[in-house]
């Protein structure tokens, strides 16, 4: 088993080359440049994923902190 490893992963969308330790996280990013925006109605806030829009819906709207702050 290797704990620590030497690879990354890069985003191929032109003008983009963010790099990733892990798969799972590039292609959580990738979404953010295929899903769209998703608009928030009731402030108007746009997010890039599903993912940050509902989060920002429970922590902000409905008033539920973040386990990690």
């Amino acid at each position: 088993m290797q704990l620590h490893s030497d690879f990354t992963f890069e985003c191929d969308f032109p003008e983009c080359g963010k790099t990733f330790k892990c798969k799972n996280s590039l292609q959580r990013h990738t979404r953010s440049h295929t899903d769209g925006p998703k608009v928030r109605s009731q402030c108007g806030k746009e997010f890039t994923t599903t993912y940050w829009l509902n989060k920002h819906e429970t922590e902000i709207h409905r008033g539920k902190a973040s386990k990690y702050s």
